[in-house]
C-alpha cells in the first residue's frame, strides 16, 4: 500500500502521534537544560566579579542582581506567557460586521467590475 493511500485511509491516523509526544518532550529538555545553564552561568559570573573586583562588595552585590534578575527572567518565561495567554483569551471575542462597499461613483472612480462577478 501506497504512502498517500495510507495517509487518505481514516483507519491510519495514528501515524504522526509519536511526533508530537517526542517535540514536547525534547522542549522540556531544552527549557531543563537552558535553565540550568543559565543558572550556572549567573552563579559563574558572580564568583567571576568577586574574583576580578577583589572580593568589593559593591561589585559583588550588583552582580548578584543582575544575575537574579536574569535567573528570574529565564525561569519565569513560560508563566508570562501563559499570563499573557489567559488575559488575551479572557478579553472575549471580535464581532466581525460586514461594511457595504463603497460607491464608486462618490468616489469619483469609474464603476469596475466586482472581482467576483467576473
Amino acid at each position: 500500500m501506497s504512502t498517500a493511500a495510507l495517509l487518505l485511509d481514516p483507519n491510519t491516523h495514528l501515524l504522526a502521534e509519536g511526533i508530537l509526544e517526542w517535540t514536547n518532550t525534547k522542549a522540556t529538555e531544552t527549557q531543563d537544560t537552558i535553565r540550568i545553564l543559565t543558572a550556572t552561568g549567573a552563579c559563574g559570573g558572580v564568583a567571576f566579579t568577586a574574583v576580578k573586583s577583589r572580593f568589593s562588595m559593591a561589585p559583588i552585590l550588583l552582580s548578584g542582581l543582575v544575575a537574579g534578575l536574569l535567573v528570574w527572567i529565564v525561569w519565569n518565561v513560560t508563566e508570562v506567557k501563559d499570563k499573557v495567554g489567559s488575559e488575551l483569551d479572557s478579553m472575549g471575542h471580535s464581532i466581525v460586521v460586514d461594511a457595504p462597499e463603497p460607491r464608486a461613483d462618490l468616489l469619483g472612480i469609474p464603476n469596475l467590475p466586482v472581482p467576483h462577478d467576473i
